[in-house]
């Protein structure tokens, strides 16, 4: 009963003589059960008083007492619910009390998990690293890192001693102390403040106080200016005196790498490792060799880019141009800590120059593993160290060292998608991205840092020179040479052939005039460069949109499926690493089987070295549980300032059923989306978390159970920053091609509305916007068009296509062409029959054969523009997409409607005089504030700044009376109640007006009341969020229709 007492967020007290529960202590005798008389035991039973006591003598003495009274608790059981009941029901205190004590007790369950994480992380690895370190140096820089997160994270001291021997492993029974001071703490925060609600920034402070009144004997360390760690005095290794000036740490990497490994490897006999070499790097450091006359500027840390492609050609780390057209096995990259070697074969289609047919990787960071491309008569695999991997479409593959995925396309929005792509994610923030194409070429990128020591090869030297890297440099100082057979890591070694002499002037006119026309697209002239030979070299025009592939191929990653087929929860699953980003969206398909006790682990996105739990910045971005007993989501996201933020959906998920998740991260908000309908939202995300290079996903993740579900479909990728209610807001953006503006829900009817204003034309068509169900889904399947819109070549006349069930790309095209320089309201409107193209008011275009329409789909992608043509050369804005009902300009319901909490039926532009009207019929009267209609410009926010509520109504508790409220200058939620209340089951025209500096509510079109404050009334600068009803209170038992908004 005691540890129920606990679960209870409760601890056994003395209370007037008698023993019981402390939650009882707030019950009065107007209860009518009087004080804790339900648990009324002998005065001899009592035995502690916790202001006189210390808090060890009453836990023993109220232990002591557990047993002999397990009886007479099982006997008081009902009374004892009935009495809990009747606390919760007589005062609110006691509801705030439970509702405040929900949020400490998951602040200090992550305290819990973070101290039991330690303990557990100390236990295991730990007494292994001091293994195989005791006979090396002490690593101050880890200790003192190890040392910061004790201070940081744990509750207990960090003694001098266990960490200047080398002694790396705190005693188990110090983590059991940390642990039981812990949970003192915790019974200290629920027994003493739940009552009283003061868990603010505060708490701590609080708690500290009350551990020193009741003298609970509890210790809070505070971190030194110095300390307790010994610098190790180590002597350098021979002949590297000149390379390391302070204590040097004897591994097999730089004492000044950065960053350092999580574990030591300790070198054998003191050899002096490679790395160590007379020119010791630092931030910008120049030395001049006696091998070469090249001068050297060497940098660590900055992550850059490699690219090899096509014939090959490549764009070194340090952004120069280099080409090589012979025939063999040569280093890409050659350093201690990554070597990629690049093999070139000649293909009959194209006898002229080689092309890169495989690569293979190897070094440091594998730690011993191998990976391998290769073309195995003629199809492309993959082996890790041996064995296949990555042999289906689409497929993943992870372990300790390697992620690594197979997927259509691994670069960004811009891509084409019609090559099938790899990506694999090495250890020090390593990238390596492939193309494949049917030719058998391949296109390879890597993202690295650059690391201390020799770096060099076909890549460059990443030194931040890009004068070194032309063929010429690299040929000077052997850069250039063949792998030799006993080097290759490949299976079937090549032999290597110089390289030809080709230049574009070996192109005759007729090509290379072609070559020219076909490359314009390319944005750099090394690209443009690069493409106009390879269509010479090989006389095919394909070559040429390959080139364009190459060069968005180098500009990063994306869309990173993380799943595709269903897969059970299991605690601790690692799905691998993905490149981190600010503003995403994770979308997962949930399907929950079963209701378990505790926090139950979905997915978890963690950055950082240490990869935690909680609470720092970072630990959690995002993390998805479901709360104990329920399948109602807890949605955490780190933010500047605060690691746990986020925002908690009311409605659960039901059992049984899939349902598609997505958490998005767009401008201030983050959101929430169930099926596509907004489930909460936090509008606290303006100052965003970036995340560093690699965030870990764990699904489940190691420090919760997993929950009883089904994962599918995850995916994670970029999103724009877009304002709320719109797919663009007011400010023009230049159309770019490929920028996917995220996923949406469509519908069967709909209307797509823009501001358009063409700057000029392009040759080709020029795509303006495109929803597609498939990522990669351009023409010919039906649903790859919904609706999608371009201007036709040469011209900007607008070319309309919309998919239906016999034809995948029907459509219209207006005859009439856009002004160029002027801004044109464009919208597309899908209604009964018919699909009309509307120039402002105006229908310019219609098509009757819609009696097939198709239905409305889930998750469609929305670019702006498409990545299979070359954008428009226009700017865009205003754009909206929303369910069509037949409705006029400003009609927001048709139909008689039901209300629903947090049904979102768009955003309209908003003004600072309006007449908002609906027709309303009350079913019945209900308690408690119940919403009507809520309209925001900030969808996160319900009161009472000013414009998060222009207007808002609602009904009073157990009434009619209506509640209505409209933001003005220096006053967001005034507003006037009308007196009178409207009649049950009856229709009754509500009109909600601003203007005249007066707000006036009128009943079927008589003032039933008027508020004169309205001189300055709040100026929507964007367009408004529309709720009906909203998310944050309980519906109206009501129905409402001919909902209309009208500036005024």
């Amino acid at each position: 009963k005691y540890a129920q007492c606990l679960d209870a967020r409760d601890v056994l007290v003395r209370h007037n003589n008698t023993i019981c529960c402390q939650e009882f202590a707030v019950c009065s005798s107007p209860t009518g059960y009087g004080d804790c008389e339900t648990v009324k035991l002998e005065s001899g039973f009592a035995g502690c008083d916790y202001k006189e006591q210390s808090g060890e003598e009453c836990f023993r003495h109220a232990k002591a007492m557990i047993s002999p009274l397990e009886g007479y608790f099982s006997n008081q059981d009902k009374k004892y619910e009935a009495l809990r009941f009747e606390c919760a029901k007589f005062t609110a205190a006691t509801k705030a009390k439970v509702a405040e004590c929900q949020y400490l007790q998951e602040a200090v369950n992550s305290k819990v998990a973070e101290a039991n994480e330690l303990a557990e992380e100390i236990t295991n690895s730990g007494k292994a690293t001091v293994q195989s370190c005791k006979e090396a140096c002490q690593d101050y820089q880890a200790c003192r890192k190890k040392t910061v997160h004790q201070y940081m994270e744990v509750v207990g001291p960090c003694e001098a001693g266990q960490y200047g021997g080398g002694d790396c492993v705190k005693n188990r029974e110090t983590d059991r102390k940390n642990e039981w001071d812990a949970t003192q703490i915790i019974k200290c925060m629920l027994t003493h403040y739940c009552e009283g609600g003061n868990f603010k920034d505060d708490l701590l402070e609080q708690c500290k106080a009350t551990i020193d009144t009741y003298h609970l004997n509890i210790q809070y360390p505070k971190v030194p200016e110095e300390l307790p760690c010994e610098i190790p005095d180590c002597p350098a290794c021979p002949g590297c005196d000149e390379c390391v000036d302070r204590p040097y740490y004897q591994y097999e990497v730089p004492c000044y790498a950065n960053p350092l490994p999580d574990a030591p490897v300790c070198m054998e006999d003191g050899e002096c490792p490679e790395w160590c070499t007379e020119d010791r790097p630092t931030t910008t450091t120049t030395t001049t060799t006696t091998t070469t006359t090249t001068t050297t500027t060497t940098t660590t840390g900055a992550r850059k880019t490699c690219l090899a492609w096509g014939d090959p050609h490549f764009e070194s780390f340090d952004g120069q141009k280099m080409n090589y057209y012979g025939v063999g096995e040569f280093w890409l990259v050659r350093s201690h800590m990554l070597s990629v070697q690049g093999k070139y074969e000649i293909n009959p289609k194209w006898p002229k120059a080689s092309i890169m047919t495989g690569f293979a990787v190897g070094g440091a960071a594998l730690q011993g593993h191998r990976i391998v491309f290769d073309n195995v008569e003629g199809d492309a695999k993959v082996f890790y160290d041996g064995t296949e991997i990555l042999a289906a479409f689409p497929s993943s593959f992870t372990d300790d060292i390697l992620t690594a995925r197979h997927e259509m396309s691994v670069s960004n929005h811009k891509r084409a998608h019609k090559q099938h792509g790899m990506l694999f994610l090495l250890p020090n923030d390593i990238t390596l991205a492939v193309l494949r194409y049917s030719g058998k070429y391949t296109d390879l990128t890597i993202t690295m840092p650059r690391w201390a020591g020799d770096l060099d090869g076909h890549c460059g030297n990443f030194n931040g020179n890009p004068a070194d890297d032309t063929s010429d440099a690299l040929f000077g100082r052997n850069a250039l040479q063949f792998v030799k057979p006993e080097a290759s890591m490949f299976k079937t070694h090549v032999v290597g052939s110089e390289s030809p002499v080709l230049t574009i002037d070996d192109c005759d006119a007729a090509t290379l005039e072609r070559a020219e026309v076909l490359c314009q697209g390319l944005d750099t002239e090394i690209h443009r460069d690069a493409c106009m030979f390879d269509v010479c070299m090989t006389d095919d025009d394909q070559i040429a949109g390959d080139d364009k592939e190459a060069e968005e191929l180098e500009e990063g990653f994306y869309v990173q499926r993380l799943l595709s087929e269903p897969q059970k929860l299991v605690k601790g699953t690692n799905l691998g690493m993905v490149e981190g980003l600010s503003e995403f969206e994770l979308s997962v398909d949930i399907t929950p089987h079963s209701y378990q006790k505790g926090w139950r682990s979905i997915v978890h996105l963690t950055d950082g070295p240490d990869h935690k739990n909680c609470c720092e910045e970072g630990n959690r971005i995002p993390a998805l549980w479901f709360r104990t007993g329920s399948t109602r989501l807890h949605v955490r996201m780190s933010r500047t300032g605060k690691g746990n933020d986020g925002c908690d959906p009311n409605e659960p998920l039901p059992l049984g059923e899939t349902t598609t998740v997505r958490v998005r991260v767009q401008g201030p908000y983050m959101i929430v989306f169930y099926n596509d309908k907004i489930a909460c939202v936090s509008g606290n995300f303006g100052d965003k978390y970036v995340p560093s290079k690699r965030v870990a996903v764990q699904a489940a993740d190691r420090w919760y159970e997993a929950a009883d579900a089904t994962l599918a479909n995850m995916w994670y990728g970029r999103v724009r920053p877009l304002p709320v209610g719109e797919l663009f807001g007011a400010v023009p953006v230049a159309l770019e091609k490929g920028t996917l503006l995220g996923r949406i829900q469509t519908y069967e009817e709909f209307s797509l509305s823009f501001d358009v204003k063409p700057k000029g034309i392009v040759k080709g068509w020029g795509s303006i916007v495109h929803l597609t169900h498939d990522l990669a889904g351009n023409h010919g399947t039906v649903g790859d068009r919904i609706p999608a819109i371009w201007f036709r070549p040469g011209t900007t006349q607008l070319h309309v296509r919309m998919s239906r069930e016999s034809s995948a790309n029907d459509g219209c095209d207006p005859k009439e062409a856009l002004p160029i320089g002027e801004t044109s309201r464009v919208t597309v409107r899908l209604h009964d029959n018919n699909l009309n193209v509307l120039l402002g008011d105006r229908v310019i275009c219609t098509q009757n054969k819609y009696s097939d329409k198709i239905a409305g789909k889930n998750g469609v992608y929305v670019y702006a523009a498409d990545p299979f043509y070359d954008a428009a050369d226009a700017d865009i804005s205003n754009m909206v997409y929303q369910q069509e009902n037949g409705l006029p300009e400003g009609k927001l319901i048709g139909a008689e409607t039901q209300l629903t909490r947090g049904a979102l039926l768009g955003g309209v532009r908003g003004s600072a005089n309006y007449a908002l009207k609906f027709t309303i019929t009350p079913k019945s009267t209900q308690r408690g504030w119940r919403s009507i209609i809520h309209m925001t410009h900030d969808m996160s926010r319900n009161c009472c700044n000013e414009g998060d509520r222009v207007p808002a109504l609602w009904f009073h508790s157990r009434s009619t009376r209506l509640h209505v409220r409209s933001s003005r200058s220096r006053s967001g939620n005034d507003g006037c109640d009308p007196k009178e209340q409207l009649p049950l089951n009856k229709a009754t025209e509500v009109t909600v007006q601003v203007s005249g500096g007066n707000l006036n509510v009128m009943f079927d079109g008589r003032v039933v009341c008027t508020d004169k404050d309205y001189s300055s009334p709040f100026q929507p600068s964007d367009r408004m969020a529309v709720y009906a009803s909203d998310p944050w209170y309980e519906p109206a038992d009501a129905t409402i229709k001919d909902m209309s908004y009208q500036a005024l």
